[in-house]
């Protein structure tokens, strides 16, 4: 029998709000805006919610907004969602960090899931009992071999931080293609897309 390593958790305090970038247009496009203000008003947890309009929008909010005024980043989407928070974030001129927490919302949900994130109620647990842990990420550098070749502008498409996989060629094709096929197919979206 295999021997596991205890995940080790730390506490966090709300002294400041908590932002929440709110992605509606994700995966299964349910309205949880009611559910997260009840549970975090009621725990007396303040936060602000920052919806997103467009494309990339994730991304560029958690790269610009000012850090400072918060304890805590949520990304509520999908996979998409997290990946563009967490990268919006690293990509930070001033470098600031802060711990970030995932509300699951889209197709597949697949960085939820592997962390024991089910639903929306596990992952206001977690908020309310104030608890993080540390995650890492695969920095994927393209066509350079240094961070600090990259040019500003590039940043985006050229320095890309994975949570949970990262892959080229066919199965990044693939993942593009499945977007068109998420309203109708939900998780089932990537196997169509491979056809």
């Amino acid at each position: 029998m295999s021997k596991f390593e205890l995940v080790k958790t730390r506490k966090i305090s709300y002294d400041l709000p908590i932002l929440i970038i709110y992605n509606g247009a994700s995966g299964k496009q349910a309205n949880l805006v009611p559910l997260i203000e009840t549970r975090l008003k009621l725990e007396k947890i303040p936060f602000e919610l920052m919806p997103t309009k467009k494309i990339r929008d994730t991304y560029h909010y958690a790269k610009d907004v000012d850090l400072t005024k918060y304890s805590l980043l949520v990304a509520a989407g999908g996979d998409g969602s997290y990946h563009e928070v967490v990268n919006g974030m690293l990509a930070r001129t001033d470098k600031v960090k802060i711990p970030v927490a995932l509300f699951p919302n889209g197709s597949g949900n697949d960085t939820c899931t592997s962390i024991g994130v089910k639903n929306l109620d596990d992952a206001l647990n977690y908020i309310v009992n104030a608890e993080v842990i540390a995650l890492d990420t695969v920095r994927c550098l393209i066509d350079y071999d240094e961070y600090s070749q990259i040019p500003k502008d590039k940043i985006l498409t050229n320095c890309r931080h994975m949570l949970i996989n990262c892959s080229l060629a066919l199965p990044a094709k693939v993942a593009n293609e499945a977007v068109k096929y998420k309203k109708c197919c939900g998780k089932n979206s990537y196997a169509v897309a491979t056809l």
